[in-house]
């Protein structure tokens, strides 16, 4: 499988353009639940655990993992 990378709009967008690109939706979905969620996330970005809610939200599954 290969990915169609969505890139980067904004410099705290990452997260969304991640999700992006691994979920194959619309960065403008992802950014619309994420804004929801957290009003300010272009100007603090999100934590994995917000990640994990838009994961969810899309009706997704996703597992933490810590190395070590």
């Amino acid at each position: 499988m290969l990915l169609k990378l969505v890139p980067q709009r904004q410099g705290q967008d990452c997260v969304i353009s991640c999700l992006a690109s691994v979920t194959e939706r619309p960065y403008e979905e992802i950014l619309s639940i994420a804004t929801k969620m957290c009003p300010k996330v272009l100007a603090r970005g999100l934590f994995m655990t917000e990640a994990r809610k838009i994961l969810k939200k899309l009706g997704l599954k996703s597992k933490m993992s810590h190395a070590g």
